[in-house]
């Protein structure tokens, strides 16, 4: 058994990490030109419909697999990492 000081601060390094995770899909969105909700939204939608959102622009050089960890971070959700791809494609 952890004590409760120990599963606290567990929590803590939890919420730590999350916010990490955020602020790298917040960079992200800023890449695409667009928030870290409308980021969210379009992974969302990709995980749960395998359609990607078409940008009106090139696709900048995103590291999806670390893009995905940090989503299963910030949200709990769990992806498969070996059937997912980038929520996002160019229009070109």
């Amino acid at each position: 058994f952890r004590s409760a000081g120990e599963r606290s601060s567990e929590e803590a390094m939890r919420k730590i990490d999350s916010l990490g995770s955020a602020q790298r899909i917040e960079k992200v969105g800023a890449m695409l030109g667009m928030g870290y909700e409308e980021v969210m939204a379009h992974a969302a939608d990709y995980l749960e419909t395998g359609e990607s959102y078409c940008l009106s622009s090139d696709l900048p050089d995103v590291n999806w697999r670390e893009f995905w960890n940090d989503y299963q971070r910030v949200t709990g959700a769990d992806v498969d990492m070996n059937d997912v791809g980038g929520p996002f494609r160019c229009a070109c």
